[in-house]
């Protein structure tokens, strides 16, 4: 039920200010965050609660966590370890499969006054629709079935030609909290008739593959430093005592 390694995944704490991170390894009880970039230097949670939230292939899933920050082992970098504390809760359900990303994209209000692009951060897309935050708060009044044009990409891989320009219309607009600063989530559909549904389909399924392998590799990595660990520190020998001396009567 854990969200997989490089997930794109938000903490919000009690106040519904939420923050923004990257799954970088999953422990039995535990999963540890890169700290957020979003999150106040003064803010070192020390068995704090949080809302950990993360879109999986059926929908969004949440689950309570206690959250720690730790230093990681052998390094100076910052993790916050969040260890689950009660119950998981699906809050929607999508047929189709979706993955959680955090890139930049544009969407532009084509029903407002000047339809211009403005930068957002793609959140989760599926072949069907996408959730972009945004911190112009004026959208917040667009009323669903405002018509938008996005533009966004999957992959930083140089040769991937899998940018996506399309229409769409909003489905769902709501306020949240990232760090210090209010935003506009904003989710809009894809037209059902689409030409390029199966190139963003098989883009999705490709980016799903490479997180993988990235997984992969990471455990393979976490196992070779295990395997170093282990492996017993040899003890020191005792010097060889000197030759005896001959008696002596046996000198000649």
């Amino acid at each position: 039920m854990l969200p997989h390694i490089n997930a794109a995944v938000e903490l919000t704490d009690e106040d519904g200010v939420t923050y923004h991170a990257t799954v970088l390894f999953i422990g039995e009880t535990y999963v540890a965050l890169s700290r957020p970039e979003d999150a106040p230097e003064e803010l070192i949670p020390t068995e704090e609660e949080f809302v950990l939230s993360w879109a999986g292939a059926n929908g969004l899933l949440s689950v309570p966590v206690r959250t720690l920050e730790r230093l990681a082992r052998g390094s100076e970098h910052v993790l916050w370890e969040a260890s689950p504390i009660g119950e998981y809760l699906r809050t929607q359900r999508r047929d189709n499969v979706r993955i959680g990303v955090n890139r930049p994209m544009t969407i532009a209000n084509l029903d407002g006054e000047t339809g211009e692009s403005e930068k957002a951060i793609l959140r989760d897309v599926s072949e069907v629709a996408l959730r972009c935050s945004l911190p112009d708060l004026a959208w917040l009044e667009a009323e669903p079935g405002t018509h938008t044009r996005v533009r966004f990409t999957l992959s930083d891989d140089e040769g991937d030609d899998d940018e996506f320009v399309t229409y769409a219309h909003v489905q769902l607009v709501r306020e949240a909290r990232e760090g210090k600063r209010d935003v506009a989530h904003v989710v809009v559909m894809f037209d059902a008739k689409a030409p390029w549904k199966n190139d963003l389909r098989n883009a999705i399924f490709a980016e799903q593959r490479k997180i993988a392998e990235q997984r992969r590799q990471f455990q393979e990595m976490l196992r070779a430093d295990e395997r170093k660990e282990q492996v017993p520190t040899p003890r020191p020998t005792a010097p060889a005592p000197p030759p005896a001396k001959k008696p002596w009567w046996r000198r000649r």
